[in-house]
């Protein structure tokens, strides 16, 4: 019992020490610790090198952070608790038919949380298959949702997004629409957050003097714009916050724009329904 827990203690502590090093850039002293973690400790061995797949996703480097991913589900005997990292690694680089595979890969019903949902519609997002995921972005957000504040700036939903505007000639997606639910998201997203939850897509566009004006941090890993560093060089902050604000502010106009039609439209309706009674 006691060897058990000296080993988990370690094992603790190294990964606390190259995720550290690893968030400062230090890639190099972050894989140098994470040789000496052990498969025998699987919940922090899965989780160290899970997260450094994606650290290294923020870095731009998509292939490597996949490829780490699809080495651990390989190492560990089970690795259902671990594959999640694989289905993002997959989303970053445009596979959301891995990601697909992957994300459905023996899960029961009766696990499929508000973070599954809300992955669900990610992919399904990027396969374009837009009905489904309108049902299960609303099974995610229904009652409130920690992922309330991403929708807008999710690259993975940006294709969805960006389709909104078709909806007028797509009546599964209108009938989905007409649910007055997305009235009240729509009334909820605050336009004016902090840019404190990106993901890696979201760094794509920018070059890597950009990309120093972001910093990852632990609970996701996830990016956020510093806005410390606006002093440094007003011009540049200003650049990348109005991008960023540019694809968040569109994304929601277009989504209001297509529901404004549809209430309309179904206001009409209602007014010529009455005459008619």
């Amino acid at each position: 019992m006691k060897l058990n827990e000296d080993i988990t203690s370690r094992a603790e502590d190294i990964t606390h020490s190259a995720l550290q090093a690893a968030y400062a850039g230090r890639m190099a002293e972050a894989k140098e610790l994470l040789a000496d973690l052990q498969p025998v400790d699987a919940k922090q061995f899965g989780y160290a090198y899970g997260q450094f797949s994606q650290i290294l996703a923020f870095k731009g480097q998509y292939q490597e952070a996949l490829d780490l991913a699809l080495w651990l589900i390989r190492e560990l005997p089970d690795p259902s608790p671990i594959r999640h990292y694989a289905v993002i690694a997959y989303s970053h680089i445009g596979d959301y038919e891995s990601a697909y595979q992957e994300h459905t890969f023996g899960i029961p019903e009766s696990d499929r949380d508000e973070g599954w949902h809300y992955q669900q519609a990610c992919i399904l997002s990027g396969l374009g298959r837009f009905p489904e995921a309108l049902l299960e972005l609303q099974t995610a957000l229904f009652g409130g949702s920690i992922y309330l504040g991403k929708i807008w700036d999710d690259p993975d939903l940006s294709f969805l997004w960006d389709a909104i505007p078709d909806a007028g000639s797509d009546l599964e997606l209108r009938l989905i629409l007409s649910d007055r639910w997305w009235d009240v998201l729509l009334v909820a997203s605050d336009l004016n957050r902090p840019f404190d939850e990106l993901d890696p897509g979201n760094l794509k566009p920018f070059s890597e003097a950009d990309r120093r004006y972001f910093m990852i941090t632990p609970g996701g890993p996830v990016a956020r714009l510093k806005v410390e560093h606006a002093i440094a060089d007003p011009d540049r902050f200003l650049r990348i916050f109005e991008e960023l604000m540019t694809a968040r502010i569109t994304r929601w106009m277009r989504f209001k724009t297509i529901l404004t039609l549809i209430r309309s439209e179904q206001y009409q309706l209602q007014i010529s329904n009455n005459q008619e009674n």
